[in-house]
């Protein structure tokens, strides 16, 4: 964003929706930052998600049971 638009920026949105933000910047000839929206988890960078998560919770095993007759198959490990 450059400076000049950075000057005509009003913070904070708070009280508009995306959408309705959305529509403000595609009026405004910013259709080029409108792009579809990432639900991945692309903040955690470029590592394992694996030892992303386990900065954050303890790993908990869990057994693979079979349906058939309840016999432990295996464990997963977190």
């Amino acid at each position: 964003m450059s400076q000049d638009a950075l000057r005509h920026t009003v913070f904070p949105l708070s009280g508009l929706t995306k959408d309705y933000v959305k529509k403000i910047a595609a009026e405004a000839g910013f259709q080029h930052v409108l792009k579809k929206e990432s639900m991945g988890f692309c903040f955690i960078g470029k590592r394992k998600f694996e030892d992303f998560i386990l900065e954050y919770l303890e790993p908990k095993p869990v057994n693979f049971v079979s349906i058939e007759d309840g016999k432990i198959m295996g464990e997963h490990k977190d």
